[in-house]
């Protein structure tokens, strides 16, 4: 996961910023709303526009699915499910948010058949990294439909 740099109440990088005149407000630590809590030394605009660029690369569904792949790749033996009913209703849940009404669909449906083709086993894990990318997928569109200001 990617996100800003907040300087946090009690901490050397705050005591610094504070020294300089360069905090702009108290934090409650969410990096993820692209919201500046100090004046940082390049311009802020260029700042949020290239963080913005970088969530826009890393969570577009090709490459976030292109990445849960190569690590699924990667895995040895699957662990054991301990709660079955809740994994089908999960399933169910992520065929029809991500496989049918998404706009990545086809994205979605690409990482899943190559799990069940290379993998089978990983497939609970795949469903569980494409929800996981469902909602990065959110916030990264979150974060690109705010002002920059």
């Amino acid at each position: 996961m990617v996100g800003l740099l907040i300087a946090l109440p009690n901490t050397r990088l705050w005591r610094r910023l504070s020294e300089e005149g360069r905090i702009l407000r108290q934090s409650m630590g969410n990096n993820t709303e692209a919201l500046l809590n100090f004046i940082p030394r390049m311009d802020p605009e260029e700042l949020l526009s290239g963080y913005r660029k970088v969530l826009a690369s890393i969570y577009s569904p090709s490459e976030y699915f292109e990445r849960a792949q190569a690590m699924i790749a990667r895995l040895g033996a699957r662990p054991k499910d301990r709660h079955v009913l809740s994994a089908y209703a999960a399933l169910f849940r992520s065929f029809v948010r991500q496989g049918i009404i998404a706009r990545y669909r086809v994205s979605y449906w690409r990482f899943i058949g190559k799990t069940f083709i290379r993998a089978p086993r990983h497939l609970g894990l795949a469903v569980t990294l494409a929800i996981m990318g469902h909602h990065f997928f959110i916030l990264c569109r979150r974060m690109q439909s705010k002002p920059t200001t």
